[in-house]
């Protein structure tokens, strides 16, 4: 899985809550781009 090698690199070792926190920034700007659309196609 490449999470898993992400999680041995040497920046998440340092920052270890970085990738997951990018990751629900991610996610939720995700989540409202579709609620978006949706509201703006109604």
């Amino acid at each position: 899985m490449e999470l898993q090698k992400k999680e041995t690199s040497p920046k998440d070792q340092l920052n270890p809550y970085l990738g997951n926190g990018l990751r629900i920034l991610f996610w939720l700007g995700v989540y409202c781009l579709v609620l978006f659309l949706l509201n703006f196609k109604h």
